[in-house]
């Protein structure tokens, strides 16, 4: 992926995507450009979208995660279900206590 400057994803013959190779990665057009680029592969997990208190929620059984309110209002926007499938590259997980702690130790 690295060595070339645009690619092409194609499926059954149908072309999917074509960009840069951060472009495809980073804004997919659909779930399968998402779930073909990249490694470790994305996850996909089908979550319900959940209304408390003015605020927006994705929720899969215990699991619940906030939006913030700029999110929220697109999915208002372009989302007619109270469902969807929430994907998530395991890179970008991280435990927030870890990353200040890492923050204030660059500090000093």
């Amino acid at each position: 992926m690295t060595l070339s400057g645009r690619l092409v994803i194609l499926h059954d013959g149908v072309l999917q995507q074509c960009g840069s190779p951060a472009e495809v990665y980073s804004n997919p057009h659909n779930m399968f450009v998402a779930g073909f680029i990249g490694s470790p592969p994305i996850n996909f997990i089908d979550v319900e979208i959940v209304k408390k208190n003015g605020k927006i929620f994705l929720q899969k059984g215990d699991f619940k995660i906030g939006l913030p309110s700029a999110r929220a209002k697109v999915l208002e926007k372009y989302t007619k279900s109270n469902r969807l499938v929430l994907g998530v590259r395991p890179q970008d997980i991280y435990d927030a206590v870890d990353l200040v702690h890492f923050q204030v130790d660059m500090k000093n």
